[in-house]
């Protein structure tokens, strides 16, 4: 005897039967059943796939972030920072997914993330530049300029991992650097940013290359003075012109500033200091320097004592408002063939050419201005320093009543300025022509 439940499902086959006797209700059923089968195994199929697409992705950003990031030697603090900057930018690549087009999505986060590699690999490398400089100059195989100002030797103190940023909009470029905090030379607590590439130029060394440079124009200039000094038909007298032109092509942007700040071409002070009391610029006019009139008080076109400390700095200080590259090109190359000059001077007339007062307060004395045996009638005192240079450079370019070229160039006479010209005042004079009457003509005043 069938159960109530048998004849319940029974009676339900029966009465299923007698309604759809061909079974197309029960077909449809199980046809409705199998979509929603197919369709929700489609769903987890779809959803796997996703799943695998975000794990490929995200492997994928991982290899290119340790690619882009982990080996480029970043100091702790500094790979920190990348890494939290690279952390939000997997976030964006994750997002990707429903963007309106994820790959196109996917291909700008990834071009960002190897943008945000690059700036570091730039910084890391930077870096070391910036300490392996520092070495140089701590062991002394490098010499940082005196053109460097307080300020700027602090912020170089403040250049390390702990002071790095993060990527920060800077000039519209992405950048990477330092903020830095320093008492200035005022004693204010400051704080700056400081670029890649201004970390670098903060590093300025002492431009050797100047002396160098100078250093190898002199020697040709002296071998040729030598030259003369002998009589020889290439040797030459200095000329000054020609030294300027050429010591105006070793003079460059980078370079110039430390030719006005450093010692430079063997002397004991720089060219900024030399200047307060040179030649240079006691002859000169802001219209001759090419500088601006804007320094000139009182109008008259002249460098007066109060102006010119203002007009050094125009000269040296490449931040001034008044400063004139090619006038500070030309100042410093005139300068530069001045010391030639002098050094060239001393080989053909000898290192007393130059003599130094040794009395109180820097007081000339008869014994600093007198020469020896001076046109073989004894030693002879001359009142200045000029007078003193125009009767040396005289008596070593001018032979002596009955000395032949060997014993004028034996006691340092030049024969190539005194030897020729001797024969043509004998010819004249028919002896040497009288001292006092050379110094008022041609030699006085024009001293080297």
């Amino acid at each position: 005897m069938a159960t109530s439940l048998e004849s319940q499902l029974i009676h339900g086959a029966y009465s299923a039967n007698i309604k759809d006797p061909r079974g197309d209700i029960r077909a449809a059923q199980r046809y409705t059943s199998e979509q929603i089968i197919g369709a929700v195994k489609g769903i987890a199929e779809k959803h796997q796939a996703k799943k695998d697409l975000e794990k490929s992705n995200s492997e994928e950003f991982d290899k290119n972030e340790i690619e882009y990031l982990d080996n480029l030697g970043l100091g702790q603090k500094e790979y920190g920072r990348a890494t939290a900057y690279a952390k939000n930018l997997k976030e964006k690549h994750t997002a990707c997914d429903d963007a309106e087009d994820p790959k196109m999505c996917r291909r700008q986060v990834m071009m960002e993330l190897k943008g945000l590699g690059n700036m570091y690999e730039s910084k890391a490398a930077t870096t070391k530049s910036f300490f392996e400089t520092k070495e140089k100059m701590d062991n002394g195989d490098l010499e940082l300029s005196k053109q460097v100002s307080f300020n700027d030797r602090a912020l170089m103190a403040g250049i390390n991992d702990v002071n790095g940023t993060d990527p920060k909009m800077v000039d519209g470029k992405l950048q990477s650097g330092w903020n830095v905090t320093y008492v200035n030379e005022d004693g204010k607590e400051v704080t700056e940013f400081v670029t890649e590439k201004q970390a670098l130029e903060l590093q300025k060394p002492v431009a050797h290359e100047l002396t160098t440079d100078y250093s190898k124009v002199l020697e040709t200039s002296q071998e040729t003075a030598k030259k003369f000094k002998k009589g020889d038909e290439d040797g030459e007298v200095f000329d000054m012109g020609k030294s300027i032109s050429t010591h105006e092509q070793s003079i460059s942007k980078n370079n110039i500033a430390s030719l006005y700040h450093d010692k430079q071409l063997g002397n004991t002070e720089p060219l900024k200091e030399h200047l307060k009391d040179h030649p240079i610029l006691k002859n000169a006019t802001y219209g001759s320097l090419g500088i601006s009139a804007e320094l000139d008080i009182d109008g008259d076109n002249i460098i007066d004592p109060e102006e010119i400390n203002e007009v050094i700095n125009a000269l040296s200080n490449p931040e001034h408002n008044s400063y004139n590259f090619e006038a500070s090109k030309k100042v410093g190359a005139e300068w530069m063939a001045l010391n030639e000059e002098k050094e060239v001077n001393k080989t053909l007339y000898g290192p007393e050419y130059y003599p130094k007062p040794s009395g109180k307060d820097g007081a000339w004395m008869p014994a600093d201005l007198t020469i020896p045996d001076y046109k073989g009638e004894g030693d002879m005192w001359f009142s200045t320093p000029e007078e003193y240079q125009a009767a040396l450079k005289y008596d070593k370019s001018t032979q002596r009543d009955g000395e032949d070229d060997q014993d004028f160039f034996d006691r340092g006479g030049i024969k190539g300025a005194g030897a020729g010209r001797s024969k043509v005042y004998k010819e004249i004079y028919g002896k040497s022509v009288d001292i006092q009457t050379d110094i008022q003509g041609e030699f006085k005043g024009k001293v080297g």
